[in-house]
């Protein structure tokens, strides 16, 4: 649906208003003596005025451009604090307290503007500074049918509809979309707030997952989203959490680690299995697409032959199959996650699952596998595949559960 957001009080012949955000340093700050400029107000084109470029404080350069005026239209500008302005004696300095300023433009060429600041001095600033305000931007904002979850994948400034300064967004902060056009999204933040960020900073063509996925030994991570710096190399297979994949990249997240971390989406495990052996509480956790889907209750081994714990793989999958150590012992699906242990995830046909779950299996426990009922192996053996990770621990830590997102 392509319309003008009503709300946003767009005059659609004002032209489009600009904003400088920020306390950027202007140190190529330019324009001195400029001739002429509001002698002809009504003329399209103001006559060829001199312009001088300054660097460090001394003029390098003069060129002759022509300046065209605004009709007297009040163009919003909002110069950053402790930035560098031309005036016609050369260059002045602008101190705002770390305040942003609300300023009228009065003419322009395609290198600068001039700008009558509150004070009533006119000055002239790069227009390569100037970016366009959200509610005075002449093109038309898409209006999403549905909010689009997205996150920033650079910091930037928010707005209100007027371009006002209202906050500052980071890297990776969420939100969604709920209108946009080539320049703004108009965005909604996970507290209620709504505003504008420049439609550079959001990601696109992204799937939002805040999930938790597996990651094998030998994975780079990468500081960056190009994947070019590498920052570690995963030493052995752990879990991370998963805030967004693209078809090339995902924004992860470590254990203990509150940085905004890369990594390959190919490289991934979506689906995964973790094992806790809790004291009073012990289940299995499956995971799928990056989300909890099933968990089921488990009976680990007894306290005289624990079940090891570590990362494993499912080995192979069996059905129906028969214990050879224990001869008239059963399962209807054998799932063998160690060579070396022998233990593997497997329902037991006859076995009280009543006491599945509880602090029973500590006297009661198995011979050191992982015991779920029927449905819990079926579920297993049909969702994953061979070769799929299975962590396995007496208890979650702290840190992990806060990487595991259910």
């Amino acid at each position: 649906m392509n319309k003008f957001i009503k709300n946003l009080n767009i005059n659609k012949s004002t032209t489009a208003s600009l904003i400088l955000a920020g306390s950027i340093a202007f140190n190529m700050a330019g324009c001195g003596t400029v001739k002429d400029i509001k002698n002809n107000q009504n003329d399209d084109i103001i006559p060829m005025a001199t312009v001088y470029t300054y660097e460090n404080g001394e003029k390098i350069d003069v060129h002759r451009q022509a300046y065209t005026p605004l009709n007297n239209v009040k163009y919003t500008l909002y110069l950053g604090a402790n930035m560098f302005y031309a005036d016609d004696l050369g260059i002045m300095e602008v101190k705002n307290n770390d305040e942003l300023t609300i300023v009228s433009a009065l003419a322009t060429n395609g290198e600068y503007t001039e700008v009558r600041l509150p004070n009533g001095d006119e000055v002239y600033v790069a227009n390569g500074y100037l970016i366009r305000c959200p509610s005075l931007y002449e093109e038309e904002y898409i209006v999403l049918d549905k909010p689009m979850e997205t996150y920033l994948i650079k910091d930037a400034y928010f707005y209100d509809q007027d371009g006002k300064y209202i906050g500052f967004l980071h890297e990776g902060d969420q939100c969604k979309i709920n209108a946009t056009n080539t320049e703004y999204s108009l965005v909604t933040l996970p507290n209620g707030t709504s505003g504008y960020v420049l439609e550079w900073s959001l990601m696109r063509n992204y799937q939002f997952v805040d999930g938790s996925a597996a990651i094998r030994e030998g994975t780079p991570i990468y500081a960056d989203k190009y994947l070019t710096e590498v920052v570690d190399v995963i030493s052995v297979d752990e879990i991370i959490d998963v805030r967004f994949t693209t078809d090339k990249y995902a924004v992860i997240s470590r254990q203990n680690d509150d940085r905004l971390l890369y990594t390959s989406t190919n490289l991934l495990e979506s689906d995964f299995i973790v094992v806790v052996n809790d004291y009073n509480r012990p289940h299995v956790d499956c995971y799928k697409d990056y989300k909890l889907a099933e968990t089921f209750l488990s009976k680990p081994g007894k306290d005289s032959s624990p079940t090891c714990t570590g990362v494993y793989k499912i080995v192979e999958k069996v059905p129906d199959w028969e214990f050879t150590t224990f001869r008239g012992s059963y399962a209807n699906y054998w799932m063998p996650i160690s060579n070396d242990t022998g233990q593997g995830l497997h329902d037991l046909i006859g076995d009280n699952v009543a006491t599945y779950g509880t602090s029973d299996y500590h006297v009661n426990g198995s011979h050191g596998c992982i015991r779920i009922s029927a449905d819990g192996s079926r579920y297993i053996y049909y969702n994953y595949e061979t070769n799929t990770l299975v962590f396995v621990y007496n208890n979650l830590t702290e840190g992990l559960k806060r990487v595991l997102r259910k």
